[in-house]
């Protein structure tokens, strides 16, 4: 498999190598590969829109982000909101339109 880089420098600007597949031929299980560049790096990310099959996510980020496990998440605190939002529901959500600015496009001839 390939190995997807994802490169954050300290001055905003992101870089995105993609290492062919070649680079596990002398080691199925270990690879290094040296980055030479002037900017300052601030973050690694490897594969982060998951095209490569990958048993473990957390090991995939410099430096670690600790990602709540399954236990943590179901003993979180739930929402006492009594409102949630179904984000299915969405797209049947009309979008409300001023009677100010109806009047104003319909009178332009921009109106239906």
């Amino acid at each position: 498999m390939p190995i997807l880089l994802h490169l954050t420098y300290t001055d905003g600007s992101i870089e995105e190598l993609h290492i062919p597949a070649e680079i596990w031929r002398r080691s199925p299980t270990i690879v290094n590969k040296l980055i030479v560049t002037d900017k300052e790096l601030k973050e690694v990310e490897i594969d982060p829109s998951w095209q490569t099959a990958d048993v473990e996510l957390n090991n995939n980020y410099f430096p670690r982000r600790i990602i709540p496990s399954r236990i943590e998440a179901y003993k979180k605190e739930k929402s006492k909101s009594k409102l949630k939002r179904d984000i299915m529901q969405d797209i049947k959500t009309e979008i409300k339109v001023d009677e100010e600015d109806e009047k104003t496009s319909s009178a332009n001839g921009k109106g239906a």
